[in-house]
Parts: C-alpha cells; sequence; structure tokens
C-alpha cells in the first residue's frame, strides 16, 4: 500500500454537495452565517491530500476572496489565517464582531460553537452565555455583514449542541456534512492501496460504511498526517504470528500497515494466533476480516456506549414453533438479501409478552436477512441536550452504515415517556425517531426493530403505516406439539438431544413418540420458560451420570416452577392481537375475533389491573 506523492495520481474528486450548497446559499444572499454539523472532524481531500475542514473552507472558498480569515477556538483563542492578526488583547467575540461590522471581505471560522452558544434554558444560563447567543443573533439579523461581504461559519458535530434561538433564525443556515459515501470511500482507498482491482475496492468500500475517510485511510494505509511509531517491531510480530503460510512475507507488510497504532496484544487477539492457519493465505480476505473489525471497535468508541453490534449465532431455524410468523420473516429476509426495496417494510414492530421469544426471534430475523443490526442502548443523559445529540450521532452513523437494521428493546420505556415531565425531552426524542423513520429515502437501508409487550404506551402516531409497516405478534405455544418442538430446537442449539430408549413396536403403556408432546401439553409454558425447562433437565443430567434421558426430562418439568402475573400477561396477549398487521399471523383461537369482542376483553383486563 503507498500514499500518493502528487495529485496527479488520484482524479480529482467532484466538489461535496455541500460546498454547492453554502455556495448558492450565500451567494444568494440568503444567509451570511452557516451552521456546518455532522462530520466536521473527518479530513477531506483536497489536491490529493487530506486536509482538516478548516483548511478546506480556506483553500476552496476563502483564499484570494477574502481579505482577512479568522479562526477562534474556544481551547486556542482567536488567530488570522489570512491579513491582519487578531488584537490579542481584544475580547475574542467583541473584536470579531468590531471585524464583521467595520471591515469588508472578513470570514471568521468558529470551532466547538455549541461551548460558545450552548443549548439550554436562557434563565439557567451564565450571563456572558447569554450575551454571546444575543451577539450571534445581532449579527445575522444586520444586513451590514452580508453586504460587505462577509461570511461566518459554526462548526458543531450535532445541531442539538447549539441554542434553540439559533438554530430557529432564518437568517442563520445549517448544512449537514453528511459521512462519506460509498464513491468517497472507494477514492480513499484507492488512495490506499493501488494494487487492489475495481472489485476489491468496492467491496471493501461497501465494508467500510460508517467509517470517516481518516479512519478508513489510517486502517488501510499510512495516515496522511502522521507517521505510526514501531512499524519493524510491529512486522517482526505479525511475521511470527502468521509464519508458516503463504505469502506471509508480503501479508506481514499489509497487516503492518492495517493494524497502525494497535498494541501487541491488540494485534495477537486480532490475529488469532491459537486457530489454526488456513492452508492458503488470502491477503485481501484477512485485510477486509480486519477492517469489519476494526470498524465495529471504531463505531462503538465513537458512539461511546450509545449502541451495540448484534451478532445472532443463530437464523430462523434456530426458532422453534411459529411457522406463520417464521415465513413471514423469511420472506422480509428474502426481499433485503435480493435488493427488493419495494418489500422491504420501514420498520418491524414485534409485540407480545413477556417470554414470547420476541428478541430471540428478532436477532434470528437479522442473521436470516444477512445485513448487520445494532441495538440502541441507553442514549438518555442528564446533561441538557445531551440526550438528543445522542440520538443524533445514533441515527447518523446507522444512516451512513446502512444497509442495517436499528432494534430498539423493550421500546414502551425506551420511547414511552409522556408530557413534559423531563422537560420535553422525550417528546422530542419520540418526533425526532418519527421524522426520520419515515422517510422513504431510508427504506432498504436503515430498518427499525422494534421489541415491546405494552405496545399501548407507544406514541400512537409512531406505530402507523409508513413507520412500522410491519406488526408481528408473539405468543405462547398453543399445545404440547409445539412446546416439544420448541424443546427439540433449543436443545440442538445447545448441541443436546435426548436419549430415546428402544420402543417395541407393540408396546403402547403411552410413553411412545410423543411422551413429550404428552408431557407439555397442559403446562402452558412460555418460550423463556421452555429455555429455563431444557437447561434444568440439561443440569440435572450433569449432576447424575451426564445422560439426558427421557425420565430426567420428566423430572426436571415435574420440579419446575415458573413465576408469572396471569393476568398481566393475558393483557399483554390482547395487546399483541390488537397491533398485528395481518390475522393470518395470529393463533387459531385468536384469529376470529372481532374488534368489539376484543375491546371488551382489554376494557375487563384494565379495569382488573387497575391500569
Amino acid at each position: 500500500m503507498s500514499t500518493p506523492s502528487s495529485p496527479a495520481t488520484t482524479a480529482t474528486p467532484a466538489t461535496p454537495a455541500w460546498v454547492d450548497t453554502v455556495r448558492r446559499r450565500y451567494l444568494s444572499g440568503d444567509a451570511s452565517v452557516f451552521v456546518l454539523y455532522r462530520n466536521i472532524y473527518d479530513r477531506i481531500l483536497l489536491d490529493g491530500k487530506f486536509v482538516e475542514l478548516e483548511q478546506y473552507l480556506f483553500r476552496s472558498l476563502l483564499e484570494g476572496k477574502k481579505k482577512r480569515v479568522l479562526s477562534h477556538s474556544i481551547a486556542s483563542g482567536t488567530q488570522a489565517l489570512a491579513g491582519r492578526a487578531f488584537d490579542a488583547e481584544a475580547e475574542p467575540l467583541e473584536g470579531i464582531e468590531a471585524a464583521l461590522m467595520h471591515e469588508s471581505g472578513t470570514a471568521v471560522v468558529i470551532h466547538y460553537a455549541g461551548s460558545l452558544f450552548p443549548a439550554g434554558d436562557p434563565s439557567m444560563m451564565t450571563m456572558q452565555d447569554r450575551q454571546a447567543i444575543a451577539k450571534l443573533h445581532r449579527w445575522s439579523l444586520n444586513p451590514q455583514i452580508g453586504d460587505s461581504d462577509n461570511v461566518v461559519f459554526l462548526l458543531v458535530e450535532s445541531l442539538a449542541e447549539l441554542n434553540a434561538q439559533i438554530l430557529s433564525n432564518p437568517r442563520i443556515a445549517t448544512v449537514e456534512i453528511p459521512m462519506p459515501g460509498q464513491a468517497e470511500r472507494e477514492t480513499t482507498i484507492r488512495m490506499a492501496d493501488s494494487s487492489l482491482d475495481a472489485g476489491q475496492v468496492t467491496r471493501l468500500a461497501q465494508q467500510a460504511s460508517g467509517l470517516r475517510l481518516v479512519q478508513l485511510f489510517g486502517l488501510l494505509g499510512n495516515d496522511a498526517n502522521a507517521q505510526a511509531p514501531n512499524d519493524a517491531e510491529r512486522e517482526a510480530l505479525i511475521k511470527e504470528l502468521i509464519a508458516g503460510t503463504e505469502d506471509a512475507e508480503a501479508r506481514a507488510k499489509q497487516l503492518t500497515k492495517l493494524t497502525s497504532g494497535q498494541t501487541n496484544e491488540q494485534i495477537r487477539h486480532l490475529l488469532q494466533p491459537g486457530s489454526k492457519a488456513p492452508a492458503k493465505g488470502n491477503a485481501f480476505e484477512e485485510i477486509a476480516a480486519l477492517l469489519r473489525t476494526r470498524k465495529r471497535e471504531l463505531v462503538t468508541q465513537e458512539c461511546f456506549g450509545l449502541i451495540e453490534f448484534v451478532e445472532p449465532k443463530f437464523g430462523l431455524e434456530g426458532v422453534g414453533g411459529m411457522t406463520m410468523v417464521k415465513a413471514e420473516l423469511a420472506a422480509i429476509a428474502a426481499a433485503i438479501r435480493s435488493g427488493n426495496v419495494a418489500r422491504i417494510p420501514m420498520g418491524i414492530l414485534v409485540v407480545g409478552p413477556m417470554g414470547s421469544g420476541k428478541t430471540f426471534v428478532t436477532k434470528a430475523f437479522v442473521r436470516e436477512a444477512g445485513i448487520p443490526a445494532v441495538m440502541l442502548k441507553n442514549i438518555r443523559s442528564k446533561w441538557v441536550g445531551a440526550t438528543e445529540s445522542n440520538l443524533e450521532k445514533v441515527l447518523a452513523m446507522v444512516k451512513a452504515m446502512g444497509p442495517i437494521a436499528l432494534i430498539i428493546d423493550e421500546g414502551d420505556r425506551s420511547l414511552g415517556g409522556e408530557g413534559d415531565e423531563d422537560g420535553g425531552t422525550s417528546s422530542r426524542v419520540t418526533a425526532r425517531l418519527k421524522e426520520f423513520m419515515s422517510d422513504t429515502d431510508n427504506r432498504g437501508q436503515v430498518l427499525f426493530i422494534m421489541m415491546t409487550n405494552r405496545p399501548d404506551k407507544l406514541d400512537a402516531d409512531m406505530k402507523r403505516p409508513g413507520r412500522f409497516d410491519t406488526k408481528i405478534p408473539l405468543f405462547f405455544p398453543e399445545n404440547g406439539a409445539e412446546r416439544a418442538n420448541i424443546v427439540r430446537v433449543i436443545l440442538k442449539r445447545f448441541g443436546k438431544a435426548i436419549e430415546e430408549p428402544p420402543q417395541d413396536d407393540d408396546e403402547d403403556d403411552g410413553a411412545g413418540a410423543g411422551w413429550m408432546e404428552a408431557a407439555l401439553e397442559d403446562t402452558e409454558f412460555s418460550n423463556a420458560e421452555l429455555e429455563a425447562l431444557t437447561l434444568l433437565s440439561i443440569d440435572l443430567a450433569e449432576r447424575a451420570d451426564g445422560r439426558l434421558t427421557r425420565e430426567v426430562f420428566l423430572q426436571a418439568a415435574v420440579d419446575y416452577m415458573p413465576t408469572r402475573d396471569t393476568l398481566m400477561i393475558e393483557y399483554m396477549e390482547l395487546l399483541a392481537i390488537s397491533e398485528a398487521s395481518r390475522r393470518s399471523l395470529l393463533p387459531e383461537k385468536f384469529k376470529h375475533r372481532t374488534t368489539d369482542e376484543l375491546h371488551a376483553e382489554m376494557k375487563r383486563v384494565r379495569s382488573q389491573l387497575r391500569l
């Protein structure tokens, strides 16, 4: 892999769309203050080199066009990139305002704008924060700034960090700098390694979705802005780890660059020295695998615990029972694999009582669909605006990583807040999610999957078609045959099987092939309880002679005592019936209930539960 020494080695990339937006709105006089947000910490390709956003703005938009260019950061103060130096003794915002009001051809770039003009209730702010917000508001409304060919850029990662008064100002334009697209990632990969063919470049670019260009180039090549230390030591370690495999010398050189910045322990972990080395080494496949691993590490680190990658071990073949539900999910999975966007729902709502298998079925479906999936974790924060900022970070990340599934477990708890008890945070989070979910551009790219046993606590508008097109109801197995089928699938997942004694064809003592079905016929166990029962039988077998026999399983069935709230489970079943998007997905005993009958039953149960 090599870094190009001159712009001639790489085709000049097209001007980013966001730059054209800024130029158009500025030249039309629509705005002279711009908020640039989202991917502001990435590097941008300019003349064959990666440069930071400020340098890109200066060299592509401002240099030679503005007499004076100032850069302000709360961390490093105010500096002049072009023109007269800034008075070090002046108060920063006062000095910047004076330049904008009394000089023409002045541009100002303000970093960490959220720290200068923070979100929050004005009554809780310091006088300095309120004065800063008032100054910026005054700049945006003053025609003299625009008429004097002056412009201000505010750089912020999330709009939620900025004061609402700024964002609602029609004279302040917000322009998103998106995460890199497929074409940008392909250009970066070609720069990092010119030996890759077109197919390999396309595949790596697809796998790198969600990464910033600076991260991608750092993974595949030498960082254009920093040389990694100890290259020789790292290469020697890698040669030791992959010794004896084909093309070990060439692969070691490539892997040395790929593992830039990692410790010896991390390299050992990635290369898995304890596993059997393949007979034939494939450098590209190894790079692709390590890229996926490093990508997950970087994305998880960047989202600092807001999401968790889901890695299911089983597909729908690992789900027992639920014939109609599995058929429906298999059809959706097939549409996803084939790229048939018209048949892919915007979202899937999985409803059912606790223990009905919502989480396991969802993970099995994701594996069946063959797309990556992340689980939304706790995005809430006690700090003003932080919850909304966390949500924006997650949505931007999953959009850049598409196609992907975003899984929200216990949606009624995550998004079921009501009123303004939390200062309106829940309302704003729900509104933003609804906006994102109904964006048709996300169909086939971001699949929302929400699980809940209390869909009645969710916002009614969120559950409508166009957001959750498919609603999957899950219930406890209906009879002994379904329960026995689930137990056998669970046993298979754990690599176990019940030892069956030889059976005389003439013997008919009630303990024949259907013994498990008969034993479980009247139990009414849930899917989770059946798994607990199965694990108990395995445990009892291990405590004895290690043989899992019919007698051991029957002993476990008698010994196991489930804990349940029968009335609440009945209510959750009624909710699941009412939410189902298709009658054919319901068990036979629920299919023919009328809406009036269902509402009457729900009213009765709610009264008993005092809900």
